[in-house]
């Protein structure tokens, strides 16, 4: 079978996010079951480990970071499958996406774990490297779900398909900074506001805003990595046709 023209332009911050959205509006029930599940879990064995505390201990930071990274992995694994099976126009059961997802949950965690070591590495150094890495390194863990070619494979497709769409890509970062950013300035005003009167002590603003801010960040951030997931397997999906028309039958293909 002859392989498909590239497409013209279909790489824009525009279509990943409304494709994004239409993905998950589709597959909302069983996405959304496999980000609660993933991250109350963390959640707990963190409360647990006392990671959730104002001043975790050393070893309950690096397990919670640990355990993160590895949800991370887990959901962008499952969620790649049932995006491309969405994108095929069938529709694939919960068992099927958890099981798909485990089939390649290691080398999408060693991809995972290589992407974040670059990422805080180049932040180190300088605040541009680690941007830079970032944008270059976005669509690394889809391809370690899709292709398989192992981490330093899925670091070069991910450099490869991003090359010359930098700044498309760094759109959509952004778009997530300004959200988070967004969410965390409201969480300040509010404990702001609660203490404008002068009504509440220090210890009661913070009683009072701590329960509400924790269950608000669980779901926020259970919603945030669940679009990231999504649009980074839409992003990945998107470039590949653009560069060089692959139908999302041969991507899913690999996961039979």
């Amino acid at each position: 079978m002859s392989t498909p023209a590239p497409q013209s332009r279909i790489f824009t911050v525009g279509t990943v996010f409304a494709t994004t959205l239409a993905v998950l509006f589709r597959n909302l029930g069983g996405f959304v079951i496999f980000a609660v599940l993933i991250n109350l879990g963390i959640f707990l064995i963190d409360d647990a480990l006392g990671a959730n505390d104002p001043e975790p201990a050393g070893g309950a930071g690096l397990v919670s970071f640990l355990l993160n990274l590895l949800g991370y992995a887990f959901l962008t694994a499952m969620v790649s499958y049932g995006t491309y099976r969405d994108l095929r126009g069938d529709r694939a059961g919960l068992g099927d996406i958890m099981i798909r997802g485990f089939s390649v949950l290691l080398p999408v965690l060693a991809v995972s774990v290589v992407t974040v070591v670059a990422y805080i590495l180049g932040l180190i150094a300088l605040i541009v490297p680690g941007i830079f890495a970032i944008v270059l390194l976005w669509v690394a863990v889809p391809a370690a779900a899709v292709e398989r070619p192992g981490v330093i494979g899925a670091l070069r497709r991910s450099v490869d398909l991003t090359k010359g769409e930098s700044w498309r890509v760094l759109g959509i970062l952004m778009v997530f900074v300004g959200v988070y950013l967004v969410f965390f300035m409201a969480l300040g005003l509010w404990g702001f506001s609660l203490g404008a009167s002068g009504e509440l002590s220090e210890a009661e603003i913070d009683a009072a805003v701590s329960g509400p801010a924790t269950v608000a960040g669980l779901l926020f951030g259970m919603v945030l990595s669940l679009v990231i997931s999504v649009s980074a397997a839409v992003s990945y999906f998107l470039l590949r046709s653009q560069k060089e028309g692959v139908a999302v039958g041969d991507l899913v293909g690999v996961f039979d």
